[in-house]
């Protein structure tokens, strides 16, 4: 949206009508402003930090900022703020802060400098208010987490438990091998003893 407005008696005043007029990069007189940051979100009842940073080609001139502010469904911007008459210097920063409480404090907020009766205005900087972080996502979070440790835990559990398994089967396997061969060593010993028993009785009866 565009907005015409105008400088009179080191006031700058906005009209009703939907053009707003900015002159930029005078051959007489150049100078850039530059907003930082590019946008900003912040909680409710949190301070936003906004900074201009105006650079003039020519250090005689006297400069005026403003602070405007743009918000949906407004008619027209919202001077804001206003600093006073400054003689440039090369580099000229000007900063700015205010409390966003609701919606009614966001907008698109732009600096402005006034000088040579022409204004330069900045690309401005859109400021909206950061909702709450939502719960679900914290619980999903939290509960990825716990799944993670767990496997995690899992894991190393198995890994240590499957040697001493691999053990276990080895020294019962060992020990079915040597009860094996001890079952068929008193197998032997008894059919031999039978053997002989009988062996005995037939040399008894015989005599």
């Amino acid at each position: 949206m565009y907005f015409c407005g105008s400088l009179e008696k080191n006031t700058l005043k906005f009209s009703n009508g939907t053009s707003f007029l900015a002159v930029q990069g005078n051959p007489q007189f150049n100078i850039s402003v530059i907003q930082t940051p590019v946008s900003a979100s912040v909680p409710s009842g949190q301070r936003v930090n906004l900074q201009c940073s105006v650079y003039p080609e020519n250090q005689s001139a006297e400069l005026r900022v403003f602070w405007f502010r743009s918000a949906a469904g407004s008619s027209s911007p919202e001077i804001i703020h206003t600093h006073n008459f400054s003689r440039s210097s090369r580099q000229c920063v000007y900063n700015f802060s205010k409390i966003i409480t609701d919606e009614s404090d966001t907008g698109t907020f732009y600096c402005a400098v006034a000088t040579c009766g022409r204004i330069i205005v900045g690309n401005g900087t859109p400021v909206n208010l950061k909702g709450p972080v939502d719960l679900i996502v914290l619980y999903l979070g939290a509960a990825l987490g716990l799944c993670v440790v767990v496997i995690i835990v899992l894991s190393v559990l198995i890994f240590n438990v499957r040697p001493q398994q691999d053990s276990l089967y080895e020294n019962v396997d060992s020990q079915d091998t040597v009860e094996l061969i001890m079952k068929k060593r008193y197998s032997g010993d008894s059919v031999y003893s039978e053997v002989s028993y009988f062996t005995v009785d037939d040399a008894y009866q015989t005599r």
